[in-house]
């Protein structure tokens, strides 16, 4: 099987649903990411405060680039439950996992 590892060409939210597509991230790319996520999330649940959601993706994100040696970089999903008002999100990279040397 083939991953697929293109560059996104741009972000956007998933139409009609309360998601954030799955997503390559790159980290030259991260901060415009977090910043449309956070924009979308708002439109949605305008009444909470999402700084943290903001500083959670920045500090998972900068994870995969500073730890994972991940060749394919940070794959990020995020998707608000409205039952729950929940926002959970994902971060995965096909990385060396937590290094030895940070995981003490």
């Amino acid at each position: 099987m083939k991953l697929n590892t293109h560059k996104p060409t741009k972000i956007r939210a998933v139409p009609d649903f309360s998601a954030m597509p799955i997503r390559r991230v790159e980290k030259e790319s991260m901060f415009e990411y977090i910043m449309e996520t956070e924009k979308y999330f708002k439109s949605i649940c305008g009444h909470k405060d999402l700084a943290m959601l903001n500083l959670c993706m920045s500090e998972l994100i900068n994870n995969v680039y500073d730890h994972s040696f991940s060749s394919i970089g940070a794959y990020v999903f995020c998707q608000y439950y409205p039952e729950s008002h929940e926002i959970k999100m994902a971060v995965s990279d096909y990385g060396i996992g937590i290094p030895k040397s940070v995981n003490i």
